[in-house]
């Protein structure tokens, strides 16, 4: 193969195309593996990935946020509990709080209805009295 000044090569040099391609995936695996290694040693501890591990170690750690689920389950257990309970909602004992099961028995059954609530002695924030339907 004669070679004249000034043209390309007709060979490849495969070998030379090989050794840089392997070096630069070794440059790369060793980029990847100092990166993890400085992570780790950055982050020591994994967090914590049950939601019982969490509960714990919020219990243990003061100023952590409680978890949103325990908390929504203890207030809606409250509001359940608020409405199965009878009491007064004022002071004076004029408006009372009775469970929702019963009050909505109430209003379904004509005959338990109390009729003496006329505008007089209904609350100023209360609408207009309602129609007995048939």
């Amino acid at each position: 193969m004669s070679h004249e000044p000034g043209h390309e090569p007709d060979a490849v040099w495969t070998r030379t195309i090989i050794g840089i391609g392997l070096g630069l995936f070794g440059l790369v695996v060793f980029a990847m593996v100092i990166t993890g290694l400085t992570l780790k040693w950055l982050i020591p501890s994994s967090p914590p990935t049950g939601t019982d591990q969490v509960w714990k170690l919020q219990n243990r750690v003061p100023g952590v946020q409680s978890n949103q689920a325990y908390e929504r389950e203890r207030i809606v257990a409250e509001e359940r509990a608020f409405l199965k309970q009878y009491a007064w909602q004022d002071d004076a004992h004029t408006i009372a709080r009775i469970p929702i099961e019963r009050a909505i028995e109430i209003q379904s059954d004509p005959a338990l209805r109390s009729r003496h609530a006329t505008v007089d002695n209904r609350p100023q924030n209360a609408g207009p009295p309602l129609e007995d339907s048939p």
